[in-house]
This record gives C-alpha cells, structure tokens and sequence, in this order.
C-alpha cells in the first residue's frame, strides 16, 4: 500500500507541494484568489483531521492504565497458574462499583472487556 492510499483511507485529503508559485499558477487554471482559497480550505481540512487525531491519543492515553493493570492481573493468572489455588480478584461492574470474584486454577480464562454484555 503506498503512501497515497494509505492517507486516503484515513480521510486525509492529498495535496502536492508547491516550490514555485508563479510556475504553480501559470500550470493550473486557478488565479491567484481561488488558489489562496483552496490552499486556506485545505489548510481547514488538515486542522480538522488533526484535532480528530489529537482527541484519538488523549483516548488511547486514557487507557493505557486499565491495559496495565489487565496485564498485571494475566501475569498473576499465568504465575498462579498450576499451583491448585484460587485467585481472589476485584474488578470493576459499573464506573464506582466493585465486585470480588474467586478465579479456580483453571488452563483458560475469558476476558471480557469494554461494551460486553451478558
């Protein structure tokens, strides 16, 4: 996949560089308005797909520490694994409510994450 489609499917509109303008603008069938207003609206474009991207990483961030302390808990799953004993786990029903779940030693687990439904 090259650089063009992969920006396309992201919804980033492609542009080409402009060295020269004078050459710029003798090429195309634009005068010097019209292409200062399609370079301003492309300019709004670029803005806008930044803000979406900026607002996706502040989103990612975000989870960064419930992915954390998921993986803790699989490393203390795997490191009890075989032992015979039972894993006491507290996790998290609804934003603020808590339950404590008795995990057996078991060769498989299910994990359920965001937005499942039982």
């Amino acid at each position: 996949m090259d650089a063009v489609s992969s920006s396309q499917r992201r919804g980033i509109p492609a542009t080409t560089f402009v060295g020269d303008v004078e050459t710029y603008l003798s090429q195309s069938t634009l005068d010097v308005n019209s292409a200062l207003a399609f370079f301003q609206e492309r300019l709004q474009q670029y803005r806008l797909v930044e803000m979406k991207l900026l607002a996706q990483q502040v989103d990612l961030q975000a989870k960064i520490p419930d992915t954390e302390m998921c993986l803790d808990e699989v490393a203390t799953l795997q490191a009890k694994k075989g032992t015979g004993e039972a894993v006491l786990n507290d996790f998290e029903v609804s934003e603020g409510i808590y339950s404590q779940a008795r995990i057996e030693d078991s060769d498989s687990v299910l994990w359920l994450g965001a937005n499942v439904m039982l």
